[in-house]
């Protein structure tokens, strides 16, 4: 943990290093340590099936097939995921 401090200067998780509520975040993850934790940590989780097949990736909220199937639309103060499945 001291390690990553001194190298990043910031220990705090993501949403609150970004000044956002864990609810309001998505996390896309391959792993599922990675989706555990981010439950854990009250995020939403997209899986990716890169490293691990989808059976083993059954705790997230939703998948997909890979990174293109993702449509990102920035607004002003919004970013919109559409997933096309």
């Amino acid at each position: 943990r001291r390690q990553r401090r001194q190298r990043y200067g910031d220990d705090r998780p993501a949403p609150a290093r970004l000044g956002l509520p864990p609810s309001d975040c998505i996390v896309l993850e391959d792993a599922p340590p990675g989706i555990a934790a981010a439950k854990a940590a009250g995020m939403r989780v997209i899986a990716l099936p890169t490293t691990h097949p989808p059976e083993q990736l059954t705790n997230a909220d939703t998948h997909i097939p890979g990174l293109s199937a993702i449509r990102v639309t920035v607004g002003a103060s919004t970013l919109q995921l559409e997933l096309m499945r």
